[in-house]
């Protein structure tokens, strides 16, 4: 049928390539989601696994149901801390970045003491330049602790501090 080839220069033809790349991309989309699912699944048994176990061996954990809520917090950070620093021992190889990282988190008490004063000083510096009271900003020793040492900026601010202070002991 010569006088039906322009049928595959429409838009809705099989054979147009932006119609197969559309079918392609689809195909692709579908595939991907169906792995997605596949490895939901996966986790979901494992899960079920490790409760018929802990159950089993009357091992009683936290309440599962917002246990992901607190997954790659701090508590994660700290336990990865603690797997690096065991690898360390073991004699496995450790970039000098994440040491140097657990170094500042650490800290000493007076670094952290030192802080909490400067915090509450400038605190009571902006509340009494809005005259705002001061009995409403005062913070627990903790929360300040934590407001600063879950800041990344914290991290930053104290490597360049470390920094500074090592080419000046150099000169």
């Amino acid at each position: 049928m010569p006088g039906l080839s322009f049928l595959s220069k429409k838009s809705w033809h099989t054979s147009n390539i932006s119609n197969q790349e559309k079918v392609w991309m689809a195909e692709q989309k579908a595939a991907a989601e169906e792995a997605k699912t596949k490895e939901l699944a996966k986790q979901i048994q494992a899960e079920r696994e490790k409760e018929e176990m802990e159950r089993i061996t009357g091992k009683k954990s936290l309440d599962t149901g917002i246990d992901w809520m607190y997954q790659g917090g701090v508590e994660a950070k700290i336990e990865q801390e603690k797997r690096l620093a065991d690898e360390y021992l073991l004699g496995k190889e450790i970039t000098g970045s994440t040491s140097k990282a657990t170094e500042e988190v650490g800290g000493t008490s007076a670094n952290i003491k030192a802080e909490q004063l400067f915090l509450k000083k400038r605190d009571n510096e902006i509340a009494s330049a809005s005259n705002i009271s001061d009995a409403g900003n005062e913070r627990d020793d903790y929360d300040d602790f934590v407001r600063r040492h879950e800041d990344p900026m914290y991290l930053v601010s104290q490597r360049r501090k470390e920094l500074k202070d090592n080419q000046s002991k150099k000169d």
